[in-house]
């Protein structure tokens, strides 16, 4: 059990920092923090997978060499997740934010 609390906290810490540095950038701000915090969360879970499949690779676990994460082409469509709070119920139809 300690050693659960210990990697959920570095993990929380970790995102928490990522956050902060990304604090004062412009494309940061102009998304719903809590929609931003996601992406940032989703991109380092990317990282830490593909982090952990090239280790993986290394000792000989897995035989083909991981390719680092995709994003979206210039022009392309992005996923952006949104917390239940910012969505709005109006007739009968559901209002997402726009960016």
């Amino acid at each position: 059990m300690p050693g659960n609390y210990i990697l959920s906290l570095k993990k929380a810490l970790a995102s928490m920092t990522q956050e902060l540095v990304y604090k004062k950038n412009n494309h940061y701000k102009v998304l719903y923090s809590q929609a931003a915090q996601q992406i940032l969360r989703t991109v380092a879970e990317s990282f830490r997978s593909y982090y952990g499949l090239i280790k993986a690779y290394n000792e000989g676990t897995i035989e083909h060499r991981p390719r680092i994460p995709n994003y979206r082409k210039k022009g392309g469509m992005a996923t952006v997740s949104y917390p239940k709070q910012a969505l709005k119920l109006k007739d009968n139809q559901i209002r997402v934010p726009r960016l």
